[in-house]
């Protein structure tokens, strides 16, 4: 994995985040680099919804000297989705950036946070300058959540496009298309 670095201090941080992929993304990595933080970064980020922007252990606890933030776990971030994708695409992980686009797509469909299936709406955390409430947040949503989810129709399948209009979780999306797979 990727970490940043204070330069002043000459350390590494500790922070395990989704911008680990961006070495990706912009073709530094090797194809053996990249397969490598694919095989040790996904299953730390990966989430029902996508990718989250950081992972819960690397976050830690939520107190008056580390609040919880909208860029923090368990939230996700569009252009760390994208970036991400773009990268998977460019090394040939296409099935993981098919998986992980339609599983963010549907997060946003049915609304943001990405690790809580059942109320994914819910988000609990200081966003902004709104605070919690988000009496001033735009109800036409965010730019760079709006680029994500039409970039990444375009490129899903006719099938995925129906199951997301259905609103259907990736794991039953894949039963049904495996399923109909058997029988042909």
């Amino acid at each position: 994995m990727h970490f940043d670095c204070d330069t002043v201090k000459q350390e590494r941080s500790k922070y395990e985040s989704a911008t680990t992929f961006w070495a990706m993304w912009a073709g530094v990595s090797t194809p053996r680099q990249a397969a490598a933080m694919v095989a040790t970064a996904m299953p730390k980020l990966e989430a029902f919804g996508g990718l989250t922007s950081g992972t819960g252990e690397s976050r830690g606890a939520i107190g008056l000297d580390r609040p919880n933030r909208q860029w923090d776990y368990p939230f996700g971030w569009a252009p760390q989705q994208m970036l991400a994708w773009i990268g998977f695409m460019r090394f040939g992980f296409e099935a993981e950036a098919q998986r992980l686009t339609y599983k963010w797509l549907h997060m946003i469909t049915i609304n943001f946070n990405v690790t809580r299936p059942i109320d994914p709406h819910k988000v609990e955390a200081e966003y902004g300058n709104q605070g919690s409430d988000f009496e001033g947040v735009a109800r036409e949503g965010f730019g760079w959540v709006n680029a994500s989810y039409v970039y990444r129709l375009q490129i899903v399948n006719g099938d995925m496009k129906c199951a997301l209009g259905a609103c259907v979780t990736y794991e039953i999306f894949v039963k049904a298309t495996e399923s109909l797979n058997m029988q042909t």
